[in-house]
């Protein structure tokens, strides 16, 4: 057994875990993540109450905008995408939604409007003015608040039951403090890195990602960590020159496979001063991210591509870093309601996930093809991936080569332009 056959079932294996934990996390009605302790390493993500087969993944918390994922860098300082076709802009809703549809303006509603239409401060001190709005929300129990602070994609992804439930039952937690330390502010786009305090307990490290609807920031997903969220992978740098080309793969080569090996992958990389991009073309066509899929387990898809990325330092005597890429095909998971609202079966829906290892196991980041930073995208029977530079150690301008390798003979990636 090879071992990326050794993870592939460790994956099938840990996925079965999952189903329990993820039973036992959906069964608490705490709208709120201060319910239940967050595993080292582990932080809240993008929304929609998914679950995925990953082993880097883990159950989502309740209430919460919703993935848990695997986040075990250490990244203090960074300068500050989304793509539908691996572009930048972040999706912004085109109408701001206050208190879910359940009732009339609030006058935190009201607060909202006169503080962010009236365009006061900076575009950094507006965001930090929602970041302290959801504080607020947390420490009173305002859940009608901590409702409209939300942006339209996280709203439209939770049921009117849920709503409701956590308007009117979101527990007041007046031992809670957020301290941000730093903001991010991009066009359409910002996050927050700071921690999330409990008075007299622990402390985490908290991350919240925002959207610009309708000219007012909103809360798109969280993280919380028991180490500082990677944050050029929860909120990606804008593109680099190979993005404003718009991605010519054509004048890409294509890495040489070794003959007989069985590589089902036809290889491709490139970086510039934002991403290392790399592409994967296979066959078949693969199935679509979302499209439903009969069972937890897809049959008859090829081995997922797996790669390794040793970066060469330009000064001399100067230690390389070594980097391995996985990529997994992954199903989410969604109940199935009858006419009276009861779920009654699990829907499953089709995924893939993209994780970065350093050379010691460490997991630098981990992503969703579905997620709303989607460094990780499919199209047909390809796959394409975008690596933060920073991730790499790209930023410090001290790198003379950068070497792929995996199922094909060592690939010199080049630099675009």
């Amino acid at each position: 057994m090879t071992g990326l056959q050794v993870w592939r079932t460790g994956l099938e294996t840990c996925s079965l875990v999952l189903l329990a934990l993820v039973a036992l996390a959906c069964s608490s009605e705490s709208p709120f993540p201060d319910s239940r302790k967050v595993p080292d390493g582990a932080g809240v993500a993008d929304g929609g109450g998914q679950q995925s087969n990953n082993p880097f993944d883990q159950p989502d918390l309740p209430g919460g905008p919703a993935f848990v994922l695997k986040d075990t860098s250490v990244d203090e300082a960074h300068q500050s995408t989304r793509i539908p076709a691996l572009t930048d802009n972040p999706t912004s809703a085109s109408t701001p939604t206050s208190a879910s549809n359940i009732g009339g303006p609030s006058s935190s509603d009201t607060l909202l409007h006169e503080q962010f239409k009236a365009g006061i401060g900076t575009p950094e001190s507006a965001v930090i003015q929602i970041y302290e709005l959801l504080e607020k929300a947390l420490r009173t129990g305002d859940g009608k608040l901590w409702l409209e602070l939300r942006s339209q994609t996280v709203l439209d992804e939770m049921t009117q039951d849920r709503k409701r439930s956590l308007e009117e039952h979101l527990p007041p937690q007046p031992n809670v403090r957020l301290q941000f330390s730093s903001v991010v502010v991009q066009t359409d786009a910002a996050a927050v890195f700071g921690e999330f305090v409990r008075e007299g307990g622990d402390s985490q490290f908290h991350a919240v990602r925002f959207v610009l609807e309708n000219g007012t920031w909103r809360i798109l997903k969280e993280a919380i960590a028991e180490r500082p969220v990677h944050q050029s992978s929860f909120l990606p740098p804008q593109g680099g020159a190979f993005t404003l080309e718009g991605f010519p793969w054509p004048d890409v080569p294509l890495a040489e496979v070794v003959p007989g090996n069985g590589e089902a992958w036809a290889t491709q990389a490139v970086y510039d001063a934002s991403f290392l991009y790399l592409r994967f073309e296979g066959h078949p066509e693969l199935p679509s991210v979302g499209e439903e899929v009969a069972g937890q387990f897809v049959p008859n898809l090829p081995l997922m591509p797996l790669a390794e990325i040793e970066v060469v330092p330009s000064r001399s005597g100067g230690s390389g870093k070594r980097f391995t890429v996985t990529i997994a095909d992954v199903t989410t998971q969604r109940p199935k309601f009858d006419e009276t609202g009861k779920a009654i079966s699990t829907r499953y829906f089709m995924n893939y996930s993209l994780a970065l290892q350093d050379e010691e196991g460490e997991v630098v980041f981990h992503d969703f093809a579905d997620s709303l930073s989607r460094l990780i995208a499919v199209y047909g029977s390809s796959i394409e991936v975008k690596i933060p530079g920073d991730s790499l150690g790209l930023d410090n301008g001290d790198v003379a080569r950068i070497i792929l390798r995996g199922r094909f003979l060592p690939y010199e990636v080049t630099r675009f332009p």
